[in-house]
Formats: C-alpha cells, structure tokens, sequence
C-alpha cells in the first residue's frame, strides 16, 4: 500500500522510470489527502474560539473530513491497482479501461466534497490558519484539475463507448 510508504520512497517510486505507476493519478489522490489535512489543521485550530452554537453546527465535519482524506488514501491504491489490471491484459479489457477514468473521477469527486466543507468554515477561520487553508484549496482544486487531465488522456482509449464518455465529462464538469 502506497500510503505506508515514506515520502521519500513515493516520490522515488513516482519519478522511476522502471515502472509506470505510481504516477498523476496517485499524486492527485495525495494532493487530495494533504488538502484535507489542511483543512482539518485550520479547522482545528479555529473551533477553540467559537461559540458553543458554531461548534454544534459543524460537529460532524470533521468526521467528514477523516473520511474523505481515507478515500483518497485508498484512490492512490487503487491508481495504482488499475493500472496494473489494464497493463496486464495490454490495456483491452473494455470494463477494466474504465477503471483508469473512475479512479481520477472519484478524486475530483471527493476534492469537490472537500472544498464544499472547506468553504463552509472559511468565514470563521482564525487568521493565523488563513494561510494554511489557501494552501489546501489550491490542493483540492489541483485535484480536480489533474484529474480532468487524466481523464482526458484516457477517455481516448475508450472511443468505443461514447455514452460512457458522455457521461464521465458530465460527472466531472458539474
């Protein structure tokens, strides 16, 4: 499992030209996980000061928030496990090519996920944090935009199904 790696060893792993993955599609899933937690940093650190009522009002979010950072723990598994299936079978099987779109997708899905509970709490964040939160929405939105590149890249191998296609660039575009 990539996530129990080093941050050394990843980024050996990305930038080895001995094998494919992991590379963007796990780097975005992990832009994702360090978005998230930034943003759970900032709200951390901000709900010390609010009132009892704010407090209430976004009790669950930070259960959201661990939540969406496992998901993409798991997607950067999972880019990697795609691939792996695809190259296999030399890249043929019609229902496993559309692996390589939905992983990317379910990255940009959960970035958007992320990004709507960060906006949520950004009229109350304390200002020592504002920086730090910056940080994770540049994060998340590199998600997606990664992801949008990925998916473009590889919609290419699956001309066969145009209402596939139709309804991927729908998902992600919304």
């Amino acid at each position: 499992m990539l996530k129990e790696n080093s941050i050394q060893e990843l980024n050996q792993k990305i930038s080895s030209q001995m094998t494919p993955v992991p590379a963007g599609g796990t780097t975005i899933a992990l832009n994702g996980a360090l978005g998230v937690s930034l943003v759970k940093l900032a709200f951390s650190v901000s709900q010390n000061e609010w009132s009892d009522d704010l407090k209430v009002q976004f009790q669950g979010l930070l259960i959201q928030l661990e939540k969406a950072e496992k998901k993409f723990l798991q997607l950067m598994d999972e880019d990697v496990q795609a691939y792996d299936l695809n190259s296999k079978n030399n890249f043929r099987v019609k229902k496993d090519l559309k692996k390589l779109v939905d992983v990317p997708a379910q990255v940009i899905e959960n970035a958007r996920k992320v990004l709507a509970y960060a906006r949520s709490i950004d009229p109350y964040l304390k200002e020592v944090v504002k920086a730090d939160y910056e940080v994770a929405v540049y994060n998340l939105l590199t998600c997606i935009k990664g992801g949008k590149s990925i998916i473009e890249s590889n919609l290419q191998n699956l001309t066969f199904e145009p209402q596939y296609i139709k309804e991927i660039k729908s998902r992600i575009n919304s």
